[in-house]
């Protein structure tokens, strides 16, 4: 059995009629419908749901969402209004931004277009409305000069107004590999402006007309322009060859380039930029520019050298072979037969000794700058013999230092010598030694300077040394070695009459070194180990 409890209630001009556990019947009596929180609860069960507390905070949060995103798109629409009236128009591009900690700007612009022309879910007429209200344009093509391409191009231009002052850009130029090409793309402008078909975009017009944009070019213009470019061009080219003499000056003491000299490959010729200085001033047609002879003026600039400054090409070069020299052998006392190659000229040790005739003489007098320069780096004015630095000597110990290269040391027999060569070597070296102990004559400090850098040894112990014996021997054996391919002579074997006798020579060598009584020399054993000696033969 159902037992039905009839309850009506009122609602706010609604009767209803419920039971216990749900609405029976429904009825208006005014078409208007306004439920407080207790009805709503009543209106949802109708509907056949139920609305709990949980639900209800759900839809707070949910409410709370939408303000918080409707704030959020207040605030970008602001910004959108700024760049209005900053820029002209609203077509901001994909990569602009305004604020590095703000949302992206180009980007929501964007997605504005996009979810109007999706529609789904319907994009909010409330809006749409605000965007229509500032001109906001809802599709975009090229023309409208508002692609992120034209206002890249757009900006390099600006760069290029501010470097060079002005926007005719040659067609010709562009900005490295930049694209697109700048020149060209000016030139474009002008011709789709100029064509109107289509018409041109009024923005990109405002736009390059708010930077004072020629649109049209005269032949007058175009001729100024060119002139222009190309003084601008050979300004800055003359103002980084100015910077380069200066460092010149700084490093050398005066601005007298060589012809032949020049600091960088990869730049403009320094020393003939400095004649060309010199020869446009002389001639003066055109009239030499003011302000660059007062630039060179201010560093001491000479507009007409003679010979005796001691500037001239072939001395600047020939001194620059000097320093080579120097460095590579530690002085500048070059010997009179020296040159540095076959081909060079002047022949240095020839034009070294003419520097000191020429000074001593003095007649003319010698260039105060060559003797400066010569003195800067310890140029000897005056030598002798004792010097250690005379021609035969110097000539003597550069073979010296080629035997210790192929030798590896400079304990050279005093049988040895290169050839016919004079003076002999080996006698050189014993002399060196002798006058070195002797004393009665103070042996030359520079000489003994230089044999000390080699490693040259002024005494010699028999147990430790090359005597001239054993070496010449030793050098018989490298001889034998390279006839017949190893060291294992037989003890009947001798070249010539050649003494000590080589085959008992090298026999002599295993003996002792077997033996070992006295120790056998460790510098001897190692020579011959070098050369593969063997020191124990098998039948």
């Amino acid at each position: 059995m159902i037992i039905l409890v009839l309850l009506l209630v009122p609602v706010d001009g609604w009767c209803v009629t419920t039971t216990s556990r749900r609405i029976v019947t429904l009825w208006p009596e005014t078409s208007t419908l306004t439920l407080p929180t207790t009805t709503r609860q009543h209106f949802h069960l109708l509907a056949g749901k139920s609305f709990t507390n949980e639900e209800s905070k759900a839809k707070a949060s949910t409410h709370k969402g939408e303000s918080l995103r409707e704030k959020s798109w207040e605030a970008m629409y602001q910004r959108l209004v700024k760049f209005r009236n900053d820029h002209g128009h609203t077509n901001v591009p994909m990569s602009f931004n305004d604020r590095d900690d703000q949302p992206h700007l180009g980007k929501w612009v964007s997605t504005q277009r996009y979810r109007k022309k999706r529609n789904d879910p319907p994009y909010s007429k409330i809006r749409a409305e605000k965007l229509d209200s500032i001109g906001f344009k809802w599709i975009l093509n090229e023309r409208d000069g508002l692609g992120e391409t034209w206002e890249s191009t757009y900006q390099r231009l600006l760069k290029y107004q501010k470097e060079y002052g002005h926007t005719i850009v040659p067609v010709s130029f562009n900005d490295g590999d930049e694209k697109p090409h700048l020149g060209r793309w000016v030139a474009t402008q002008r011709s789709l402006k100029k064509r109107q078909d289509p018409p041109y975009s009024k923005i990109r017009a405002d736009k390059l007309d708010s930077i004072g944009f020629v649109w049209t070019l005269t032949a007058e213009d175009r001729s100024q322009l060119f002139t222009k470019i190309r003084e601008t061009k050979f300004e800055e080219t003359w103002e980084s060859m100015y910077q380069r003499l200066v460092k010149y000056q700084n490093e050398h003491g005066h601005t007298n380039v060589p012809v032949s000299f020049n600091d960088r490959d990869d730049q403009p010729h320094l020393g003939k930029w400095v004649a060309t200085q010199r020869s446009r001033k002389k001639r003066n047609d055109p009239p030499y520019s003011k302000i660059r002879a007062e630039k060179l003026d201010s560093i001491g600039f000479k507009w007409i050298l003679r010979k005796q400054d001691g500037l001239d090409e072939t001395w600047e070069s020939t001194y620059q072979r000097l320093l080579k020299y120097q460095k590579e052998y530690g002085h500048t006392n070059v010997p009179v037969s020296f040159n540095d190659g076959e081909n060079e000229k002047p022949h240095l040790g020839k034009w070294v000794a003419t520097q000191r005739y020429r000074k001593k003489r003095n007649d003319p007098p010698y260039s105060k700058i060559r003797a400066e320069k010569l003195d800067s780096i310890g140029f000897k004015w005056i030598l002798n013999e004792r010097d250690g630095l005379g021609e035969t000597w110097e000539s003597t110990y550069q073979r010296l230092l080629k035997y210790q290269t192929e030798y590896g040391h400079t304990n050279v027999p005093v049988s040895f010598n290169y050839g016919d060569e004079k003076p002999h070597l080996g006698r050189w070296v014993a002399r060196q030694r002798s006058r070195k102990k002797r004393k009665d004559q103070p042996y030359s400090k520079i000489r003994a300077e230089k044999l000390d850098s080699i490693g040259f040894k002024w005494i010699i112990m028999e147990q430790d040394s090359f005597e001239k014996t054993w070496e010449s021997t030793y050098q018989r054996l490298l001889k034998y070695q390279k006839e017949y391919g190893h060291t294992n002579v037989p003890i009947s074997f001798n070249d010539r009459d050649e003494k000590p006798h080589l085959g008992k020579w090298v026999a002599m060598q295993r003996y002792r070194k077997n033996r070992n009584d006295p120790p056998y020399s460790k510098i001897r054993a190692e020579k011959l180990d070098s050369i593969g000696f063997n020191w124990i033969l098998n039948e």
